[in-house]
């Protein structure tokens, strides 16, 4: 089973990233297709280079578990310019 605020990493071009999963109700079973909000540690790193339609990778280390399309993009951008603002001024 899969739990939200599980984190592997999501994979695309070539490269791994750290994002936290959220999902519809309380756990996702082996096999299982569901919908799952994805928040990324970096953010920034993904504008421009994700968008509706892509594919991707789910990893737990050298193993895949998943894989999927991105439907929508919510708030890529404003966590960007928010996590950007933070490490200008120095914030965690």
């Amino acid at each position: 089973m899969a739990y939200s605020n599980y984190r592997p990493q999501f994979f695309y071009e070539g490269h791994h990233y750290d994002a936290a999963h959220k999902y519809p109700k309380e756990g996702i079973a082996p096999g299982e297709t569901t919908e799952a909000d994805l928040y990324f540690s970096s953010p920034e790193i993904h504008r421009g280079r994700i968008y509706p339609g892509m594919a991707f990778e789910i990893y737990e280390g050298a193993k895949k578990v998943a894989e999927g399309e991105i439907l929508r993009i919510l708030a890529l951008e404003d966590n960007a310019r928010r996590d950007e603002s933070k490490r200008l001024q120095g914030g965690n």
